[in-house]
C-alpha cells in the first residue's frame, strides 16, 4: 500500500534545480523550506517530480533524502539538516583545495612531465558532500511516488540507434553526450529486500559526477548496467552475437566494456552533469506527460519501450495526484534570472577583455541551453493550445460522426501532444520584491520585517527594490567559485534561500504553517554574530588569497605539462619544461608554507578577537 499525501487537493510540484557551483547554498536555502513544508502531514504541497544538474543534482538528491526519510523529526530537520551541512559546512576551499595539492607533491613529482594531473582540485569536497547522504539509509521508505532525474556528461559518448517508425528506417544512429539518470521510487521497493538501497547507492553515485565541474575536479568512472534508463536505445555497435549459442552480447573487446554484473555494464567517464543540459525541467516536462499516457487506452507499447517499472511507478503517480494536470507547478530555483538590460551587466557591455573572454565563454553555453528549454516550454504550451482547439472542434463534429472514429482520433492526438499547460514558477533572489503581493496579511508582515532586517545587516546598503540578484548573493563572484572561499558568503547564501523559499509558498501555496522557520530567521537576525555584504576578490582573507594564487599556478604547471607541440617544436617545447615545471612546482611548495603560516596566524587572532 503506498502512503499518499493525505490533504484533500494537494498542489503537485515538479522541483528544478539548476546548476550554480558554490551558489548551490542559495538552492539549498530553497529547497530546505519546500521540503520541510511538504514532509508535514496534511501537507498542502506535494514534491513528486525532482531534476538537477551539477550542484542542483546533489541538492536534489539530499531533498529526495528527507522526503524518503520521514522518520527524521521537525525538530531535528531544522537542527541538523543535511541541505545546510553540505552546502555552508562542507562546500569550503579547505577541503576542496588541499594544503598537500590534489595529492600531494611526491604525486606531483612524479608526473612532474606527464599529463597525468586531471584537474585543479581536489575531489574530497564533493565526495564528503555526496556522502552525507548515506547516514541513516536504513530508514529510507517510499510514503509517496518520487521521481529523481539527475544530468550527466558522458566525456566518451554514447553512442545510440532512434528509429524511425514512420519510414522505412533500420534506425538513426547518434552520439550522445548529455546522459540522463532517471530514478523512480514507487511502494513496491519498499518490499524488495535491498533494490531500494541499491537503487540510492546509485543516486550517490550520480550526485557525485554531476557535482565535478570540469577542470576544476576530475571525472568520475561509472559503470551501468545495459538496461538502465541512461543506456536506453544502446547502439547494435556496442554487441556482437556469440558463436556457440547465437544471442547478442557486449563486445568484451570494448574499451568501456566491464566484467562485473554478469558481463551486461558499461563503463564510462563522466563530468559535471550542468556542461550541457544545465536547467533538466524539459526531462520532468515529458516524464509527466508519459506517466499520464501510460494510464490511457493502447498504451501497451510503454511497457515495451519503459519497462514494467515504469508502469508500476506510474500507475502510483496517478493516484497520488487529486488535481488536474494544468494544476502542476513546475518550479525552478536559479540563482539568476533576467529582468531588463539592468539585470545583468554584460546586457550593456561593448568590450571584452581576456578574463571575460575566458570566465564568460565557460558560462554562455550554460545559459543558452537554459534559454534554448524556457523557449522550447512556450512551444510547448502552444502545440496545448492547438490541441485543445482541435478537441474543440471534435466535440461539434462527434454529433455527426461515428463516436468510436472521433475517440480514435482524440487518442492519438493526446499521443501526439501528451502535454499540457506548463504553469513555470521561478524561485530567484528577486522574488523577494513579490513580498507586497502576499495575500495573508500577518504572513506578509512577517517577511517583510525580515526582509528589512536581511538587508539591514550588509555593510553596503542595499536599495529596497533590488533588480538584480546579484546584488543579495554574496557567493557568486569568481565565476560563483567565491562561496568557497569564506563559509559567512555561504551561510548568507542559504539564508537568502530560505527567505526566498518562505516567500514563494505564501505567495503560491494557502494554509501553510511558516512560524518555525520565521522565528528561528528571526534569532538568528538578532544575534548580532552575522553580517551580509557583497564580496569581492579584495575582501578575502589573506589566507584565502594565496590559496588562489596558489591554484593559478598550479593551473600554469598543468597548462605547461600538458602542452604539446609538432615535431619541429618538440624540443623546444622539452627545453621550457625543464625550466618552467620545476620553477612552478617550487612556486607551490612556498605558497603552501605561507598558507599554513598565515592559517595559523588567523587562527590565534580569530582566538584572542573572541576572547
Amino acid at each position: 500500500m503506498v502512503l499518499t499525501n493525505s490533504s484533500p487537493n494537494p498542489r503537485p510540484i515538479a522541483l528544478n534545480l539548476s546548476g550554480g557551483i558554490a551558489l548551490g547554498a542559495y538552492m539549498a536555502g530553497v529547497c530546505f523550506e519546500l521540503v520541510r513544508q511538504a514532509r508535514k502531514d496534511n501537507s498542502p504541497l506535494l514534491i513528486d517530480l525532482i531534476t538537477g544538474a551539477s550542484a542542483g543534482a546533489m541538492t536534489g538528491a539530499i531533498t529526495a533524502y528527507y522526503l524518503l526519510n520521514r522518520e527524521i523529526p521537525d525538530s531535528e530537520y531544522e537542527s541538523q539538516n543535511l541541505l545546510e551541512r553540505a552546502w555552508v559546512e562542507r562546500a569550503d576551499m579547505k577541503d576542496i583545495d588541499t594544503v598537500f595539492a590534489i595529492e600531494d607533491y611526491r604525486q606531483a613529482l612524479k608526473n612532474l612531465f606527464k599529463s597525468q594531473n586531471e584537474s585543479l582540485l581536489s575531489p574530497k569536497g564533493i565526495k564528503n558532500i555526496a556522502n552525507l547522504i548515506t547516514e541513516n539509509t536504513d530508514q529510507l521508505k517510499v510514503h509517496q511516488p518520487l521521481a529523481l532525474i539527475m544530468t550527466v556528461t558522458n566525456l566518451q559518448g554514447l553512442l545510440v540507434t532512434y528509429e524511425n517508425k514512420c519510414q522505412n528506417y533500420s534506425g538513426v544512429p547518434a552520439i550522445n553526450h548529455a546522459e540522463t539518470r532517471r530514478f523512480l521510487f514507487h511502494s513496491e521497493l519498499n518490499r524488495q529486500d535491498n533494490r531500494l538501497q541499491n537503487i540510492w547507492g546509485k543516486v550517490i553515485d550520480t550526485s557525485l559526477i554531476s557535482g565535478a565541474f570540469p577542470l576544476a575536479f576530475p571525472p568520475v568512472q561509472d559503470a551501468s548496467s545495459i538496461k538502465s534508463y541512461n543506456l536506453k536505445n544502446l547502439s547494435p555497435a556496442y554487441f556482437k552475437i556469440c558463436s556457440d549459442s547465437g544471442e547478442q552480447q557486449l563486445d568484451s573487446a570494448l574499451p568501456m566494456f566491464c566484467p562485473k554484473g554478469n558481463g551486461e555494464q558499461l563503463n564510462f567517464w563522466y563530468s559535471d552533469g550542468g556542461i550541457l543540459d544545465n536547467l533538466p525541467i524539459l526531462k520532468a516536462i515529458d516524464l509527466e506527460a508519459s506517466i499520464q499516457l501510460s494510464s490511457s487506452p493502447n498504451s501497451d507499447y510503454l511497457i515495451q519501450e519503459e519497462g514494467r517499472d515504469f508502469i508500476k511507478f506510474s500507475h502510483e503517480f496517478n493516484r497520488s495526484v487529486k488535481t488536474e494536470r494544468d494544476q502542476r507547478l513546475y518550479v525552478y530555483v536559479s540563482p539568476y534570472s533576467l529582468e531588463n538590460l539592468e539585470s545583468k551587466p554584460s546586457l550593456k557591455k561593448n568590450d571584452f577583455n581576456l578574463f571575460d573572454l575566458l570566465f564568460g565563454g565557460l558560462k554562455i553555453p550554460s545559459i543558452q541551453q537554459d534559454a534554448i528549454q524556457l523557449k522550447q516550454i512556450v512551444k510547448i504550451n502552444e502545440q496545448v493550445d492547438y490541441k485543445e482547439k482541435i478537441l474543440s472542434h471534435l466535440e461539434t463534429l462527434s454529433k455527426n460522426s461515428s463516436g468510436e472514429t472521433i475517440s480514435q482520433i482524440k487518442a492519438d492526438l493526446e499521443k501526439a501532444i501528451p502535454y499540457h499547460h506548463i504553469q513555470l514558477s521561478p524561485i530567484t533572489p528577486l522574488i523577494l520584491n513579490q513580498i507586497p503581493a502576499i495575500e495573508n496579511l500577518e504572513a506578509r508582515n512577517e517577511l517583510e520585517h525580515l526582509y528589512q532586517k536581511f538587508r539591514y545587516l550588509f555593510k553596503t546598503p542595499v536599495v529596497e527594490k533590488p533588480t538584480d540578484a546579484d546584488q543579495l548573493l554574496a557567493s557568486d563572484f569568481l565565476n560563483a567559485f567565491g562561496g568557497f572561499f569564506d563559509k559567512k558568503y555561504r551561510e548568507q547564501d542559504f539564508i537568502l534561500g530560505r527567505l526566498c523559499g518562505l516567500t514563494w509558498l505564501h505567495l503560491n501555496v494557502s494554509e501553510i504553517h511558516t512560524q518555525s522557520s520565521i522565528s528561528t530567521l528571526n534569532k538568528i537576525f538578532n544575534s548580532g554574530q552575522i553580517q551580509f555584504d557583497n564580496p569581492k576578490v579584495k575582501d578575502l582573507k589573506i589566507s584565502y588569497r594565496i590559496r588562489l594564487i596558489r591554484i593559478l599556478v598550479r593551473a600554469l604547471r598543468m597548462m605547461t605539462a600538458q602542452t604539446q607541440m609538432k615535431n619541429s617544436n618538440k624540443i623546444l617545447l622539452w627545453l621550457a619544461q625543464i625550466v618552467l615545471l620545476p620553477l612552478f612546482l617550487l612556486i607551490e611548495l612556498l605558497l603552501t608554507f605561507a598558507l599554513m603560516s598565515t592559517e595559523i596566524v588567523e587562527l590565534l587572532l580569530e582566538k584572542i578577537h573572541h576572547q
